[in-house]
């Protein structure tokens, strides 16, 4: 089961772990270039995080003795959102893949092709059971085409 991954935004990246003492998604912005709502060191949290065209943070819907919790970001009503980040430029398993990304490149796109490779195996990682990473895969929402 993945642990951890790093998110690169046009201006960040963020490291997102699975944080095992509460049950939870973390994701702490560990680089910036330029100006940002977030700063370096500031950590976005909930119960689950979904891997969309960004992270959001959200609240599972539901749960209880007739039905099980609603894990899809697109079926969960928004007021139960949380925080997120910009756009994703590309996700990577490795800590000085996502650096080199933001740091040497001025052109970066969401879902930038270059780092298409490098998504796709964190997406693949994640898998459909994992506790608090999930992978959006509504067409409106969802990274990957």
């Amino acid at each position: 089961m993945l642990q951890e991954f790093y998110v690169v935004t046009a201006t960040s990246v963020y490291h997102v772990e699975y944080d095992k003492k509460f049950n939870q998604a973390k994701a702490t912005k560990i680089d910036l270039r330029g100006k940002s709502k977030v700063d370096v060191g500031q950590e976005l949290t909930g119960p689950m995080v979904s891997v969309c065209k960004w992270l959001q943070f959200y609240i599972p819907e539901g749960g209880n003795f007739t039905f099980s919790l609603q894990r899809k970001i697109e079926m969960v009503n928004t007021r139960y959102w949380l925080g997120g980040t910009s756009e994703i430029v590309g996700l990577f398993l490795e800590k000085q893949g996502a650096l080199d990304c933001l740091n040497d490149h001025q052109d970066l796109t969401s879902c930038d092709r270059r780092w298409l490779d490098a998504t796709k195996k964190v997406i693949c990682a994640i898998g459909h059971e994992h506790p608090v990473f999930e992978v959006c895969e509504w067409e409106g929402l969802r990274l990957v085409r």
